[in-house]
């Protein structure tokens, strides 16, 4: 760098001077040191600044100063009393680089600029030049910097960068360098060839160094293609690996880190001879005489040079060695004969062809049977080959197929190919024997003539060996060579054995295996496939729900017999299952085998850890488990880790309580310091360890608190209960000041509740206080009471004592509602139970005293003092009919309840009046039974002649009824529902409204109807049905079973009405009036339904036989009579405090008794039916007697009679008389008497 000659400025201050340089009135501040300053567009930089002369003089240098014109003025600023000084810069500087271009290596085609830049003063020009060349315009060169744009290069060149000033010129040279492909080598020489290689030498032809040479070769022909070897660094290569005797053409290239080069010029090469390396084709031997055999062939198809000849090899006992065969060598020919054979004789025949080198490998054999009886051909004409009839076999067997080989090939099947033998006799059939290479035995096919067959049924990736003979009318020819095929392999069909398992890491598990049978591989094994699949659930033996996808396992070789899977979830199950593949596919799965890591520690720490101070000394931890998939096995226990801690530090070392069962989740940790803080964690373990520890919880111990005070508690007066209690054994507290006081009680409190229950009652006490009394309880139950005493630091421990509240009787008494119904001869009242207040517990039962008042005259009766009369009722019941009473007498009536303590008070006594009697009032109208929908309504009339109609009224309805009937059936109702009945008489006969009474219909209970049982008839005269189950929650107390004869009315079956329809007050006398007269009982039979068998839901059975005459449950199952239509069904008594309820199931099918007439005639009106035929049978039957005995007196006595009256019975005949023709009728040997009767009982 140079220098410009200093500025002398004198300067009046010892102040640093403002440098600046101006230029037409242009200020640069240059003021710093080594600061470089923008001036117009040129550069200036300050080398050095410093104070001369004490101050008085400054110098400033700069460099790199160009401009043109050179003058520059130096200002030095001073303050304003400093004037400014002006002077001149003068620079002269030669040209120099700056930036020398640089070299530059560029692909074929490429582009690349070139910077030169070139300083001086005066700054010089730059120009660019090839050789002698100018590349830059005279009038265009710039100054200071030029940049070559050179685009699509092609070739490399030196470019030259001129700098010019007035001062010198200067140069630069950049050089281009344009990377091209390798030039060809000169042309191969071939230096030596064997059978099998080609040397070769070549010119790298080529100044530049290549990275290697690239040799092409190929057989000479028109479908050949260039083999490559490449990556040879030398001049000279041998090419192994050729066929014998064949010409090749050879040619070399270059490559360098561009490509690869042109190829050279192709060189021929032939390689030298090799003995045959295949056999002569298409061998084949004929018989041509008795002892005679034509053998002919096809060259083989890799002769390997030249073929001088071929020898013809063959023997009567293959089993013997090569070399004991004989021989028959033939020169130039490819057919011979080979003679003096031995007759009956199978001979071998093997060929095999030689060149100048040595001898080729042998044919397969051929075999053929020399026979007698062969006609003999013209040998000119085989050894011939211009005669038309060149060959004409006649032989006596068959020869062998030719050409036999496979054709397609699958695991289960091979297709052998062949051409068919030339033979004059036609062939008829075709015998294959194939058999299993290793194992198996030999398996014999014969099928019709033809060029192909598929062997089925075999074994994949099996050997087979086949071997073929042809058949025809003279017999079988000899046998092909055999020929050996495997089947293709196809999927194993059977799993790997012995898949186990076990854990090697809490994440891997190891399985093993055996690979399936050999026979059932059905080829060579690639390898297997392993899948897993997480199972989820503790009980893991006894299976589980899979959980997840099937995930594939590591790939596995065939040879593998183990192998680890990794990256599992710690104790968890797994499936595993195995399959063996090949290169047909993958075969059956193995069962799958359940396997589980091993533990480790937990993942996680517990959770919702929360810590709570007990009292001074001991500190209650509670905490959640750890999550059941963050476990990583069984949890054994939890440790609680705490230590005393001080300003966020431990003081003392941790100290450890294990709570060895899972499921416990709590743990008080006793013994601590009062008024410390603590530091609590916990950490659940397996027996792997001990998990994650919970963050740390600071929690500090309370003050002393007083210990347990004395408590007594007592039964009170009624409800209450009295509490006492005294305070706590004296306990003492440390203070501050290292001092030991008692604790003061600050007061005390109280909970209590029922047992079992939360305490929900508090009460505080001051500390004073000794006794409590709690009222209000309820009798009969336990409570808890618990008292705490209360000092400075808290409640301190609690006493508790349990009490049972006695019970007590009712304190109020039920309420009789105003309205009475009253009769002649009953109170009709009902009442409201004692309310909750007045009775602690549930009311068990009531009791209703009545008695007469002493003056039923008086409005103000005095108490009677006769005993009144109790009557107990259920709780359930709340309302009441008293029966039996004297018409118009006053009742005084009472009630009270009772609970399980006893009885209550008894309300006070309420007046009623019974009406006056009438004898044509009807009395004790009450509810006989109810079923589902009907009501049986009964009540007493005294007895007239004369119709009296009564008016019921329920339900918005009316019923006229006749009263002397005494009942009437209400149909139509609702189950399980209240009605009010009203009887009334019209007005002025009785003088209105006479009774009232309520009635609940049954609830609605199905019974389902009893099925008559085709497949079993214990005996003739018995009909078994099935009695169905009651499904019901409403108790029953009795069942019974009914049996309704159906009535027939002049042959049609009269209408059946439901069971709920029926008069069920005629059949339930039967329960009690079971004791009757036989006569009667007959007479009622058939007439009425009747009840034949009594059971309860404990007794009753499945099935039930009637009419077996036995007894169940006090009723007689009657025996049914032989021809009566019946139909059953089941009558369910409910067992009700309200009166008597009844359900009834459906109806059955009809069923006819056996051994009866198939017409059963109504009851009443059968009889005379009946009976009157009979009867006339009978007077008919006398008046055949009559005759004959009067016939026979006839003939004793005259022929006429005398007797008058006889004489007209004769003459006049009576009505009743039969004629004399109908006598003679009867009279006839002819006659059917019995089939006279059966008319009469038919027309009748």
């Amino acid at each position: 760098m140079q220098t410009l000659p200093g500025c002398w400025c004198p300067v009046g201050s010892q102040t640093a001077p403002d440098v600046l340089i101006q230029k037409l009135r242009f200020f640069v501040n240059v003021a710093y040191q080594n600061t470089v300053c923008v001036c117009g567009v040129r550069f200036v930089q300050v080398v050095r600044r410093e104070w001369l002369c004490a101050g008085r003089f400054y110098s400033l240098c700069v460099s790199s100063f160009s401009l043109s014109p050179p003058p520059r003025h130096c200002v030095l600023h001073q303050p304003p009393s400093i004037p400014q000084s002006f002077e001149k810069v003068v620079r002269r500087v030669p040209p120099r680089f700056s930036i020398s271009p640089n070299n530059h290596e560029i692909m074929p085609g490429g582009s690349v600029n070139i910077t030169c830049v070139a300083v001086g003063s005066p700054m010089p020009y730059v120009k660019w030049m090839l050789g002698m060349e100018d590349l830059t315009p005279e009038d265009e060169m710039p100054i200071g910097r030029n940049v070559l744009e050179l685009n699509g290069v092609r070739e490399s060149a030196n470019y030259t960068c001129v700098a010019m000033s007035s001062l010198g010129i200067i140069e630069a040279t950049a050089q281009v360098l344009v990377k091209t492909l390798p030039k060809p080598p000169g042309m191969p020489i071939v230096t030596e060839t064997t059978a099998t290689s080609v040397t070769i030498t070549w010119d790298s032809g080529n100044p530049d160094p290549v990275s290697y040479y690239i040799i092409q070769y190929r057989a000479k022909g028109p479908d050949s293609k260039y083999e490559t070897v490449d990556s040879i660094t030398t001049t000279r290569y041998s090419i192994g690996g050729l066929y014998p005797n064949t010409e090749y053409e050879i040619r070399v290239s270059a490559f360098n880190s561009i490509g690869q080069g042109p190829p050279s010029a192709r060189v021929e090469a032939r390689t030298g001879e090799q003995a045959p390396a295949s056999p002569p084709r298409n061998v084949q031997a004929h018989v041509i005489s008795e002892n005679t055999v034509m053998v002919r062939w096809e060259e083989p198809e890799e002769p390997n040079g030249q073929v001088k000849g071929y020898r013809v090899y063959y023997t009567m006992d293959p089993s013997r060695a090569i070399n004991e065969w004989q021989i028959h060598n033939v020169q130039d020919s490819v057919i011979t004969t080979i003679q003096n054979l031995v007759t009956s004789e199978t001979y071998t025949i093997q060929v095999l062809a030689f060149t100048s080198v040595g001898d080729g490998p042998f044919s397969d054999p051929v075999h053929v049977k020399v026979l007698r009886g062969g006609e003999c051909l013209n040998f000119k004409n085989i050894i011939n080959p211009r005669s038309q009839n060149a060959l004409v076999d006649i032989l006596t067997v068959p020869g062998q197929p030719g050409k036999f080989k496979v054709g397609k090939v699958t695991d289960t099947s091979i297709e052998l190919t062949w051409e068919p033998v030339h033979n004059k006799e036609k062939i008829v059939n075709y015998e294959l024997l194939y058999k299993p290479v290793k194992f198996g035995s030999l398996e014999k096919l014969t099928f019709g003539a033809r060029n192909s067959y598929t062997v089925d049924g075999l074994k994949a990736n099996t050997e087979y060996s086949f071997s073929l003979a042809a058949i025809s009318n003279k017999g079988i020819g000899a046998f092909t060579n055999e020929l050996v095929q495997r089947t293709s392999q196809a999927k194993p069909s059977a799993a790997p054995e012995g898949v186990s398992c076990e854990s090697v890491s809490s994440t891997s598990l190891g399985v093993s295996w055996r690979p399936p049978q050999v026979e059932a591989q059905n080829g060579e094994l690639a390898g297997y496939e392993l899948k897993y699949q997480r199972v989820s659930g503790t009980g893991g033996e006894e299976g589980g729900e899979t959980q997840g996808f099937e995930v594939d396992g590591p790939p596995i070789t065939a040879q593998q017999r183990q192998i680890v899977l990794e990256g599992l979830e710690k104790w968890s199950w797994y499936n595993i299952t195995l399959a063996a593949s090949t290169a047909e596919g993958t075969g059956p799965r193995s069962p799958a085998v359940l396997c589980r890591t091993h533990e480790d520690v937990p993942g996680a720490a517990p959770r919702q850890v929360d810590v709570q101070p007990l009292n001074s000394s001991a500190l209650r931890v509670t905490w959640r488990s750890v999550l059941p998939r963050l476990r990583q096995g069984q949890i054994r226990g939890y440790q609680v880790h705490f230590s005393r801690t001080e300003s966020g530090e431990s003081r003392t070392l941790p100290r450890i309580k294990d709570l060895l069962l899972d499921e416990s989740q709590e743990l008080v940790l006793g013994g601590l310091k009062a008024e410390t803080l603590y530091s609590v964690s916990v950490a659940a373990y397996t027996t792997k360890g001990d998990g994650a520890h919970s963050k740390a919880k600071l929690v500090q111990t309370t003050g002393i608190v007083p210990g347990s005070p004395s408590l007594w508690v007592r039964p009170g007066s009624g409800s209450s209960v009295v509490v006492r209690w005294s305070p706590p054994l004296e306990c003492s507290e440390t203070g501050s000041d290292g001092r030991v006081a008692p604790v003061e009680i600050q007061g005390y409190r109280l909970q209590f509740g029922l047992k079992n229950t939360s305490l929900n009652g508090t009460v505080d006490f001051q500390p004073q206080e000794r006794n409590f009394t709690v009222r209000n309880l309820s009798p009969g139950s336990s409570y808890i009471f618990v008292l705490s005493a209360k000092s400075r630091a808290g409640y301190g421990s609690a006493t508790q004592q349990e009490i049972a509240v006695p019970m007590c009787p009712p304190s109020g008494y039920p309420k009789i509602i105003d309205f009475v119904n009253a009769t002649c001869c009953s109170l009709q009242f009902s009442w409201l139970p004692p309310s909750p207040d007045e009775c602690s517990s549930a009311v068990t039962e009531y009791t209703v005293a009545y008695r007469k008042a002493s003056n039923s005259g008086s409005s103000a009766l005095p108490a009677s003092s006769d005993p009144p009369w109790l009557i107990t009722l259920p709780a359930s019941e709340s309302s009441y009919t008293i029966l039996g009473l004297n018409h118009s007498t006053a009742y005084e009536v009472q009630l009270r309840a009772h609970n399980q303590a006893g009885p209550g008070p008894f309300s006070p006594p309420l007046l009623y009046l019974t009406l006056a009697f009438e004898t044509d009032v009807p009395r004790n109208f009450s509810v006989n039974l109810a079923t589902k929908t009907s009501v049986l309504l009964t009540w007493d009339f005294p007895e007239t002649s004369n119709p009296y109609r009564f008016i019921v009224e329920y339900n918005r309805q009316k019923m006229e009824v006749d009263a002397r009937l005494k009942k009437a059936v209400i149909l139509n109702l609702q189950p399980d529902t209240s009605y009010d009945f009203k009887i009334t008489a019209p007005e002025g006969n009785m003088g209105g409204l006479r009774h009232r009474i309520t009635a609940k219909t049954s609830p609605p209970i199905t019974i389902r109807r009893p099925e008559i049982d085709q497949s079993r008839r214990e005996t003739e005269a018995t009909v078994t049905i099935i009695l169905p189950l009651l499904e019901t929650r409403t108790p029953v107390k009795n069942i019974y079973v009914v049996v309704v004869p159906l009535r027939r009315a002049r042959g049609v079956i009269r209408h059946l009405k439901s069971p709920d329809e029926m008069d069920l007050e005629e059949l339930l006398k039967d329960i009690s009036q079971r004791q009757r007269d036989s006569r009667q009982q007959k007479q009622v039979d058939l007439r009425r339904a009747y009840i034949t068998a009594r059971f309860t839901p404990e007794t009753l059975p499945a099935f039930f036989s009637l009419g077996d005459q036995l007894d169940y449950g006090g009723f007689e199952n009657r025996a049914l009579e032989p021809g009566q239509e019946y139909v059953f069904f089941i009558l369910a008594e409910l067992n009700s405090t309200t009166g008597r309820m009844y359900v009834a199931s459906p109806y059955t099918d009809k069923v006819i008794a056996p051994d009866s007439d198939p017409q059963p005639f109504d009851a009443g009106d059968g009889l005379i039916w009946v009976v009157g035929p009979v009867l006339a049978v009978v007077f008919i039957i006398c008046i055949v007697i009559a005759i004959l005995l009067y016939k026979n007196n006839a003939e004793m006595m005259a022929h006429h009679p005398t007797d008058p009256v006889e004489m007209r019975r004769i003459n006049f005949q009576t009505p009743g008389m039969r004629p004399a023709q109908t006598c003679a009728l009867l009279l006839h040997d002819e006659f059917n008497f019995q089939g006279l009767i059966y008319l009469m009982r038919l027309h009748l």
